[in-house]
């Protein structure tokens, strides 16, 4: 799920389109995730399996935020159940084009980073 691009850094003025909207990241294997941010909830629906993941998003500035306060629902019989307690997602937007940014993800207590690219879904 690693798609590096080289784009201008810090181009803070097109961060805050992907503040709110619907967003699609295309992950391994050709599965696709979309987004949805909603002021402070972001709900992140994985095409092909159903899956959900609902988390509270807090904007740092305006390229930076922060997930925290996850849950899951696996299928649209479920509910949603607590995921991840008391873990944090610091995510930095690094590029940003009127179509698209990179971004770079690290969560709390584990020393991988993700870099990757989220789509605007036109309506």
């Amino acid at each position: 799920m690693l798609l590096i691009l080289s784009c201008k850094s810090g181009d803070n003025k097109n961060c805050s389109k992907f503040h709110s909207g619907r967003f699609i990241s295309h992950e391994a294997l050709g599965q696709r995730t979309i987004i949805d941010r909603l002021d402070s909830i972001q709900i992140e629906t994985n095409e092909q399996t159903g899956h959900v993941f609902k988390s509270k998003i807090r904007w740092i500035n305006d390229c930076e935020y922060q997930l925290t306060d996850f849950f899951e629902k696996l299928d649209s019989t479920d509910s949603f159940k607590p995921w991840l307690p008391g873990k944090v997602v610091a995510t930095k937007l690094i590029g940003a084009t009127s179509k698209y940014c990179i971004y770079e993800s690290k969560m709390s207590d584990v020393s991988m980073t993700l870099r990757d690219t989220l789509w605007i879904l036109e309506n």
